[in-house]
């Protein structure tokens, strides 16, 4: 049996750029609380840590706010024990777009509960918010 709390050296880091689109609230999109959390993510605001197994590869990850409100990015620091190719960041990419619903559009849905007068404060604090994947598991 492996050892699970043996920490792993990913000495190999490469970096990804995602422009979510517009709106984009980074701290609610990344962080829900009562999503069963679990001891492999560490969290502040604007910045995740997560580890993650992707197509056999053990992969650390920080996903930092890199971006503003008018002009959102999500920097994605993946840390692995060897060089990824492009092609396999490429995946990555996508796997996360998607799992977090970073290319959602979200103007249908403020157009129609943004007349909602019990909405309006809930979407104003948490404008942007995506919802994530069904099947979010990292």
């Amino acid at each position: 049996m492996a050892n699970m709390n043996r920490p792993l050296n990913l000495a190999f880091e490469s970096v990804l750029e995602i422009k979510p689109t517009l709106p984009f609230h980074f701290d609610a999109t990344f962080f829900k609380p009562a999503h069963f959390p679990s001891q492999d993510m560490k969290w502040e605001s604007g910045r995740r840590w997560q580890t993650m197994v992707w197509l056999g590869q053990k992969l650390g990850l920080i996903l930092t706010n890199a971006g503003t409100a008018k002009s959102p990015k999500v920097k994605v620091q993946v840390f692995s024990k060897g060089k990824l190719t492009s092609a396999f960041l490429a995946s990555l990419k996508k796997e996360i777009i998607w799992r977090f619903n970073l290319d959602l559009d979200l103007s249908g849905f403020y157009r129609e509960a943004g007349k909602d007068p019990l909405l309006k404060p809930v979407i104003k604090r948490f404008y942007g918010l995506r919802p994530m994947s069904r099947n979010y598991v990292l």
